[in-house]
Parts: structure tokens; sequence; C-alpha cells
């Protein structure tokens, strides 16, 4: 490939210098990237200015200038299509929002039935609680009064007759309240 020389013409027709610039882009680091970027911007800007300016002046004809007006229906036509898949893009990411939101307000739904359903739950038990705790009252009150009547049957003289025959015992119950069932009371 000829090198570039801007006052030889043969060399003019050439993207070289462009081409030159990107050479090993794939090692550079992202700031030279984004300068040789910004370079080749300005380099291409320059370059239609100055075409358009003598355009004006009369020194390019529209036939002399037709392979740059094909170049810039490229971009437009390109920039027309990436406009366009991106309004299609745009509708499907809108729908897949729209999708997410009704999924999202579904689940809202049966979370919100769910944490009804576990606070009825709650307060159930909490009702259940609130009766085992007033029978486990209940329990140690007995359990107390069978305490004391124990208590108060170790030491007692019980009568009884057997044939006719009063007998009298000396009752010494070493008994705990936890042995003492139901029948014995």
């Amino acid at each position: 490939m000829a090198s570039f020389n801007p006052n030889k013409p043969e060399t003019n027709t050439s993207s070289a210098p462009i081409a030159y610039r990107l050479t090993g882009l794939e090692t550079w680091n992202p700031k030279a990237k984004s300068d040789t970027m910004s370079s080749i911007a300005d380099d291409i800007r320059a370059t239609f200015m100055c075409i358009a300016q003598h355009m004006e002046a009369g020194k390019l004809t529209h036939n002399q200038t037709q392979s740059i007006d094909t170049v810039i229906e490229t971009i437009r036509g390109t920039e027309v299509a990436n406009r366009r898949a991106l309004e299609r893009r745009t509708q499907r990411l809108r729908r897949e929002k729209e999708h997410v939101k009704r999924e999202y307000r579904v689940l809202v739904r049966e979370a919100e039935k769910l944490g009804l359903a576990y606070q009825a739950k709650v307060q159930e038990l909490m009702g259940l609680n609130r009766g085992l705790m007033v029978e486990t009252g209940e329990l140690r009150a007995e359990k107390e009064m069978l305490r004391l009547r124990l208590e108060a049957k170790k030491r007692e003289i019980v009568g009884n007759e057997v044939d006719g025959v009063k007998v009298k015992v000396i009752v010494d119950v070493d008994l705990e309240v936890d042995d003492v069932d139901e029948e014995m009371v």
C-alpha cells in the first residue's frame, strides 16, 4: 500500500492515513483507543467541511463527490436501521417490563394472602397459647392443693372400722406430689 502524501494526487485516493492509525488497535489501552477515535472523527468532520466549502465555491461538482454522498447515505441508512432496531428493542423491553410488573403484582398479592394466612395462624396459636397458659396455671394450682392435702395426711390419724373393730392407724406417707394420681385423691 502506498504511503500517504498530500502533495501526490494518486496517494490521496487511499484511506491509508486513517487505516494506518488503526493498526495494532487490539493492543491499545482504552484511553489511546478513545483518543484515536476522537482524532479520526475530527479528521472526518474537517474533511466534510472542506468538501462542502469546495462545493460552495464551485471547485467540486456533485459527480465528483458522488462517492462521499454514497458514504453519507450508507451512514444515514445504517442510522435509520439502527434507530428502528433500537425502537423495536425498546418496545420489546417495555412489553417485558409490563409483564414483569404484572408478575410482580401477582406475587405481591400472593405474598399478602400468605401474610394474612400466617397472621391468622399466629393469632390462632396465640389463643391456644393463652388457653394452655390458663390450663397450666390451673394444673399448678391443683398440684399445689394436692401437695398441701398430702402434707396434711402425712401425720393424720385415720379411724376405720374393720369387722366391727375400730382401728387407729398413723399414716406416714413419703410420697411426692408427682406420685399422686387422681385415684388416690
